[in-house]
């Protein structure tokens, strides 16, 4: 889970949507909570 977290961290940060992201995480990681991580990165980044 953490590669998906630092993907998705730097993803966010490069200005990519969370839409954008949630596929990709979609597409190439097996989460069980993808949502949670997602809102967990981008509160980091947006806050």
């Amino acid at each position: 889970m953490e590669g998906a977290r630092l993907i998705a961290l730097n993803m966010a940060l490069n200005g990519q949507s969370r839409a954008e992201t949630e596929k990709y995480l979609d597409e190439n990681f097996d989460l069980a909570d993808r949502a949670g991580l997602l809102d967990e990165v981008y509160a980091t980044v947006e806050g």
